[in-house]
């Protein structure tokens, strides 16, 4: 029975795997990432290469958008790497799909029943099925090693930060149902394990079922290994993260889940944002912040007729010194 499961499993993941890797979270793992669309059919009909290069799958934990010129469609998946081939199941509000996988490497093949229909019985189109048959390939994920990001593309540069840092590790998600977004966090801790100061590095792109582009008022700018940057400086209470699923209450939740809390609340930031392609539809963030706890100071000291009102422009202009001092850019 073991030696059975296990090249059920293999059928799966062709690839080289540790035992655990066998397992659903495993299987998770594998599947994890931005996947575009090689080739498909629906209907018992090719999918139009207009339609093709708009289409993208993106997996995060256990959960499943599906991206294209149509509005993006978020589904609950659940894996059953035990049948063979192996089953999966989407499951949202308003429908639920059946359908089968299999993954080797960096490539993907899924077939998918309609909402209501009885699950594909194999991985390549069949005459007359409404289902949905699709080969993809992985967009290449980014690496972190010795406090260095390898990033293959949008951008393809490593990001080296300061060894005084600690990586905290990572994180992705669907924005506002508009972006995909990928975050990277290195902290400076103090004695008492609390954050001093932290770099988040985000990557984010719009998904292809709208048409937004990044916009922004550009009154500062920095170059870092020849990459260009809109520059602005901040203060705030890090407490008010404005709405719920922003990419900034997601960094204070995914930093507070590996168990590191700033100083206190109380905090200034330099952000820096790369643009990229001349539709500006991708962008590089890297967000350095410092905890205002040492200083005895709280953001609303800077605010116009706060007490440190005055100390604002030469506090800003030193914290992009300190923001691009700790950051080393080298194009691939």
């Amino acid at each position: 029975m073991r030696t059975s499961l296990l090249l059920i499993l293999a059928a799966c993941l062709s690839a080289p795997q540790s035992p655990q890797d066998k397992s659903v979270p495993g299987e998770l793992e594998q599947l994890k990432g931005v996947w575009s669309l090689v080739s498909g059919a629906r209907d018992g009909k090719p999918i139009a290469d207009e339609a093709a290069k708009h289409m993208k799958l993106v997996f995060i934990d256990d959960m499943l958008t599906i991206a294209g010129k149509e509005p993006a469609e978020d589904f609950k998946i659940k894996l059953k790497p035990d049948k063979k081939p192996c089953e999966i199941d989407l499951e949202s509000k308003e429908k639920s799909r059946l359908g089968l996988y299999r993954v080797d490497g960096d490539s993907l093949k899924i077939a998918l029943g309609e909402s209501g229909d009885a699950r594909p019985t194999q991985l390549t189109p069949e005459p007359n099925s409404k289902a949905t048959f699709l080969t993809l390939k992985r967009s290449h994920p980014r690496l972190v090693k010795d406090n260095v990001i390898k990033s293959p593309e949008n951008p393809a540069v490593n990001l080296e930060f300061d060894k005084a840092f600690k990586y905290a590790g990572s994180v992705s998600f669907i924005l506002y149902g508009v972006a995909h977004a990928e975050q990277h966090f290195f902290v400076d801790l103090d004695k008492d394990n609390r954050v001093k100061r932290l770099y988040w590095v985000q990557f984010e792109g719009f998904l292809p079922n709208n048409k937004h582009t990044y916009k922004y008022k550009v009154t500062k700018t920095a170059n870092i290994g020849g990459l260009d940057f809109v520059a602005d400086a901040s203060f705030r209470n890090a407490k008010s993260t404005g709405r719920k699923n922003s990419d900034s209450a997601r960094a204070r939740a995914f930093l507070e889940s590996k168990g590191y809390r700033m100083q206190s609340d109380e905090v200034i930031s330099q952000r820096l944002v790369h643009l990229m392609g001349e539709e500006k539809r991708d962008e590089l963030m890297i967000i350095y912040m410092e905890d205002l706890a040492g200083n005895g100071l709280k953001a609303a000291d800077f605010n116009r007729n706060g007490k440190a009102a005055e100390q604002w422009p030469e506090m800003s202009k030193q914290l992009l010194e300190r923001a691009v001092k700790g950051i080393k850019i080298s194009r691939e």
